[in-house]
């Protein structure tokens, strides 16, 4: 298969519904890719990597059927530009401490929103946005690095933010950001519902979901390394934490999270048994952003 066949079906494929492991049934444009980098893969790599890499960092914007709810209307909308792409932010509050919400990938800013209500309630502003190449706002790729040089435009654009609640890849790109050495942006609270731990999981897992062979894999990792400027061992969040610029941590994962496993919450607490650790059961990646018991918890570890 060639490269530009390879690159139709990645085209195809990132408007399907993509399987949260290589165990669950896969569609047919992930075979027609998993053929194309078997054949091209081993012939040219480097080219077979920069596909790879594309898919990667190539979220979709998944459109809601569902009409915007009460508390996204309400919200004051601004933007701001990052590298020529126009942000889309979201505002609600004038006074208070500042709590700003970071989404997941493929997610956006209304994902959070359940817990815009009882914030404002006890005295909070709150902000939010969709990411770069997420929901209203401009761009095609990005990754957790970019993400991160996002939150931290957001917050020189709108001034000191004292709290931030995350979910999932927001929180990888987050403790990444606030233990940079190339800033100096710090918060009181970060609570952290769900996260990666080891970059390197993130890529074996979709290694395996696109069984891409191993030569493939060195070239890809080379220019990950290349675009970040980092090493990939760089990216372990359990190391991160050690060194964020973070006064208290709130970690919230769920024993059946089908995502981002169980096991990644579980390391990042051994390494930093300081923290607050939530363990929940029962409500998985998703739901857990949006259970009140879990929102209650979170919003009394930023009042407390």
């Amino acid at each position: 298969m060639s490269s530009n066949k390879i690159t139709s079906s990645v085209k195809s494929l990132r408007k399907s519904k993509v399987p949260v492991s290589s165990e669950d049934k896969v569609p047919f444009y992930f075979h027609l890719i998993r053929t194309g980098f078997k054949g091209l893969g081993p012939l040219a790599p480097r080219t077979s990597a920069k596909i790879a890499f594309k898919l990667f960092a190539s979220p979709r914007k998944i459109k809601s059927k569902k009409k915007p709810s009460v508390i996204m209307d309400e919200a004051r909308l601004f933007t701001i530009s990052h590298r020529n792409r126009k942000i889309q932010c979201y505002a609600w509050g004038k006074t208070g401490p500042k709590v700003l919400l970071v989404h997941g990938w493929e997610s956006k800013a209304a994902h959070l929103q359940n817990f815009v209500p009882p914030l404002l309630e006890m005295g909070y502003q709150v902000l939010a946005f969709d990411g770069p190449a997420h929901g209203n706002s401009e761009g095609k790729m990005t990754n957790m690095i970019d993400f991160g040089k996002v939150i931290e435009a957001i917050i020189n654009e709108t001034g000191k933010v004292d709290h931030i609640i995350t979910h999932s890849f927001g929180s990888g790109a987050t403790s990444t950001l606030l233990s940079e050495p190339d800033n100096s942006i710090a918060i009181e609270k970060l609570i952290m519902v769900t996260s990666p731990n080891k970059l390197q999981d993130i890529f074996n897992n979709f290694y395996n979901l696109l069984h891409i062979p191993k030569p493939v894999q060195n070239h890809f990792e080379v220019l990950v390394e290349q675009i970040t400027n980092r090493s990939i061992e760089n990216y372990v969040i359990a190391n991160r934490l050690n060194t964020a610029r973070v006064n208290k941590t709130m970690l919230v994962h769920d024993k059946t999270d089908n995502v981002l496993p169980f096991e990644y919450s579980k390391n990042i607490f051994a390494a930093n048994p300081h923290i607050e650790y939530l363990v929940t059961e029962g409500k998985g990646h998703y739901k857990i952003i949006k259970d009140r018991e879990v929102i209650e918890k979170v919003v009394e570890f930023i009042e407390n």
